[in-house]
């Protein structure tokens, strides 16, 4: 596993490369270090990989003696780690109660969770900006108050909808008592970018539910998010969330900014973006995990995590052969729309 004077001395070195190759040897020498100073020094510490093995946060393939609640149990082979994405939005009504208990059911060792805050300021759980696709309203869910979003199915538009009655959106608190009863891994990606507010409602949360140190995995894009949560909390764990291009394109490969200046710089902060991952933000905000979709998964950046003490989760895999791959042959943890073995759809992300 990577140290800390390797880390340092690696990555200050192609530091001053890059520097040395655009200033003069003593600006880079001044501008590295301070900036290796202020990485070191701000930095927060990664949770032990001790504590993670006794959560249950087990590598994939290696033994195993911790149950589900912590608390240790046989030894056995972890097999693959499978979390139900948006809490297994193929099966049930993403990101509602109902698809929790679902999954749980089903299996899943743990659910992912998308959070985000109605106009007066209730975190709730929705993916998408908007309302219209998974209910039957319309509009922008930071426009909305918390009693308008009450009215609203979120089941109107799933492929199932008969199979379920009228299903609301959830609150945050309503889907982590839940998973404290059923001691389910909850991952809470975080959509907002706003660090303060984001942070301020997870700490309100982990005070009043301490179990959640022992479930919960916050995730984020937004590395601010991340780093001002762990500053708050350093016993939290978390993960960082990246894929190629985030910036400048959509899942679907469709240009994600409007206007011609945003398409302009987008590319370069993606290129940035994608360096600090893999060169110095895991570091600097301690991170345990690191989600990543499959389009972007390779041997290397397998090891390479693995070398850092860093589970590796990969979304959203549906395809079962896709499954064997990633979960069998590379190891990774896994977010899938379905806890059916046979589910081949391959649904948006």
């Amino acid at each position: 596993m990577i140290n800390d004077m390797e880390y340092i001395i690696t990555n200050s070195l192609l530091l001053f490369f890059v520097i040395g190759c655009l200033l003069d040897v003593e600006s880079a020498i001044a501008i590295c270090g301070v900036l290796v100073f202020c990485c070191r020094y701000f930095r927060i510490e990664p949770i032990p990989e001790e504590r993670l093995r006794e959560l249950g946060f087990v590598p994939v393939g290696v033994p195993s003696t911790a149950s589900s609640d912590g608390k240790g149990g046989v030894e056995t082979e972890n097999k693959a780690f499978v979390i139900a994405h948006r809490g297994g939005g193929a099966d049930s009504p993403e990101n509602t109660i109902e698809a929790i208990k679902q999954a749980a059911k089903n299996g899943a060792d743990g659910v992912e969770v998308d959070l985000e805050f109605t106009k007066d300021g209730v975190a709730v759980l929705i993916h998408d900006d908007t309302v219209d696709r998974t209910t039957d309203g319309k509009g922008r869910i930071t426009e909305l108050t918390y009693s308008h979003v009450l009215t609203l199915n979120a089941s109107n538009n799933h492929p199932h909808q008969d199979q379920f009655k009228i299903t609301r959106i959830p609150t945050l608190e309503e889907c982590i008592k839940v998973c404290i009863r059923r001691k389910l891994k909850l991952f809470i990606d975080c959509k907002s970018t706003d660090s303060k507010k984001t942070s301020d409602v997870l700490i309100s949360m982990f005070e009043k539910y301490p179990k959640l140190h022992n479930l919960a995995v916050v995730c984020s894009f937004y590395p601010n998010v991340i780093y001002s949560l762990r500053r708050r909390n350093p016993y939290i764990l978390t993960a960082l969330t990246h894929r190629h291009r985030v910036l400048s394109r959509k899942v679907d490969g469709t240009e994600r900014n409007k206007e011609p200046w945003k398409r302009l710089i987008a590319p370069i902060f993606d290129a940035i973006l994608e360096w600090s991952h893999m060169t110095w933000l895991w570091y600097f905000c301690g991170t345990s995990f690191f989600l990543c979709h499959k389009a972007n998964i390779s041997q290397h950046l397998v090891e390479r995590l693995s070398n850092r003490g860093i589970r590796l989760v990969v979304w959203t895999v549906n395809n079962p052969d896709e499954k064997t791959y990633f979960g069998q042959h590379l190891k990774c943890y896994l977010i899938s729309d379905s806890m059916d073995p046979n589910y081949k759809e391959e649904a948006t992300t």
